[in-house]
């Protein structure tokens, strides 16, 4: 793998070690029951790269070769169970289950008579292991051939791409529950490479701000933020479970109005070495980004407020047992007390405040053409201490000056970071001649 082709949240060979520099993978075979009446040939080519991409072989069981139809598969997917997006030897992955199931679906894959070339992808975007996805993509070149007659005069029409998705996801359902294709469109082969031609990505990260742990069905899809700015907790229900997911009287929780200040700084064409992981392959730390977002959101559950408030409100006037050093939140005084003082779990500060302090769901947003390894996770950690006072906004441009990631805090966790869009705009152009060259801006690196 050369220089330039590591990419935001680069696959590690292991959930263990998520910093180091994943081997280039060997290849990881499909597998799945051969379809009768298909088979494929495909490009080659590792996730989020595909930079050595051998032209299409010979169609297999003696047919000629023939250029064949390539999609763009659009895959939603839980990371929580999976090392990460890219193809892995001995390791489950996104890219994995996927070309397993196109396997299963066109006849790729399997042993003995009737055994076809495995399905390759070549991806858009790597992602962490952890790391979840509301949209990658990748594209694959897929032949739609009889086995009956595998010569060139018995090639069928292409696949529609609604058959596609209908089918793959079938045997996902069946495999890997946890992926899903939600879309697919078929693209020319000679004008479309699922990474060449992106021409942007979108990421979402998602906070949970309380010093009560999240949800249990949010467990591994958000990240716990028990510290912020202020000297009162609010306690109980985790911050506001009910209803919107934003609570408090506005004296503990993140400053959300300093964390957009700080953002605004990022904003543009800057030099993003502070925030750049060790190991990144991308030959320059320049990067441009087009907005970062900085919003409240709802936590869990995304039911209707009105109707859980429209059902009967609890009473225990009659029942509760409230012991002398307890309030009715189940508090004990001197715990309380603890926790005014620290300003919360994890040592939260009264510090210089823009704004009212938010409780419950934050989301920061982020998008921009490409991405440095980890950059995104580094700016949320950023933030964060932003809003909690740790960091004043206005020495973001001293941070981005120092030019070294010991001067933020430890990157956030992999669990609350979503992929949520790779953008094709169709002002990027490619072909099959340009590729292997250096990729322009808009690939991840």
């Amino acid at each position: 793998m050369r220089a330039g082709d590591r990419e935001e949240d680069a696959s590690p060979p292991s959930k263990a070690d998520p910093t180091t520099d994943p081997p280039r993978p060997d290849e990881h075979n499909a597998s799945g029951a051969n379809a009768s009446t298909t088979t494929a040939t495909t490009t080659t080519g590792v996730a989020g790269g595909g930079d050595k991409r051998t032209a299409p072989g010979p169609s297999i069981m003696g047919a000629t070769a023939r250029t064949a139809p390539r999609y763009l598969l659009r895959i939603q997917y839980d990371g929580t169970n999976f090392h990460g997006f890219q193809r892995q030897a001995n390791a489950r992955t996104v890219q994995g289950v996927v070309e397993d199931a196109l396997g299963a679906f066109a006849g790729g894959g399997g042993k003995g008579k009737g055994a076809h070339e495995p399905i390759r992808t070549c991806g858009s975007s790597r992602t962490d292991a952890g790391v979840h996805a509301l949209d990658n993509t990748v594209h694959v070149d897929l032949s739609r051939v009889s086995n009956r007659k595998p010569s060139v005069d018995a090639a069928l029409p292409p696949h529609k791409p609604h058959t596609i998705v209908a089918a793959v996801n079938h045997f996902l359902k069946k495999t890997a529950p946890d992926a899903r294709l939600t879309g697919c469109v078929r693209v020319d082969p000679q004008k479309f490479h699922a990474r060449f031609s992106a021409t942007g990505r979108t990421y979402h990260y998602r906070m949970h701000v309380s010093p009560e742990p999240p949800n249990l069905f949010e467990r591994g899809r958000v990240w716990h933020v028990s510290s912020g700015n202020g000297t009162r907790v609010m306690v109980g229900g985790g911050g506001g479970e009910r209803g919107s997911g934003v609570k408090g009287d506005g004296d503990w929780g993140l400053d959300l109005e300093a964390m957009r200040a700080a953002a605004a700084h990022l904003v543009g064409e800057r030099d993003f070495s502070t925030f750049r992981a060790s190991g990144c392959q991308a030959s320059s730390p320049v990067r441009t980004l087009w907005d970062i977002r900085v919003d409240a959101s709802a936590s869990w559950p995304p039911f209707p407020a009105a109707a859980i408030e429209s059902a009967r409100p609890d009473d225990f006037s009659k029942t509760q047992v409230i012991d002398e050093d307890e309030d009715e939140d189940g508090i004990g005084q001197e715990r309380r007390k603890k926790r005014t003082k620290t300003g919360g779990v994890d040592g939260g500060t009264q510090a210089r405040r823009r704004g009212p302090l938010t409780l419950g769901g934050v989301v920061i947003t982020v998008s921009g053409p490409s991405f440095l390894y980890h950059q995104v996770r580094l700016m949320v950690s950023t933030l964060r201490a932003v809003g909690a006072g740790a960091i004043d906004p206005d020495d973001v441009p001293a941070l981005l000056a120092r030019k070294t990631p010991a001067a933020v805090p430890a990157m956030a966790p992999a669990h609350g970071l979503y992929l949520g869009r790779v953008h094709y705009d169709g002002t990027r152009e490619w072909s099959p001649r340009t590729e292997g060259g250096t990729p322009a801006e808009g690939g991840d690196e």
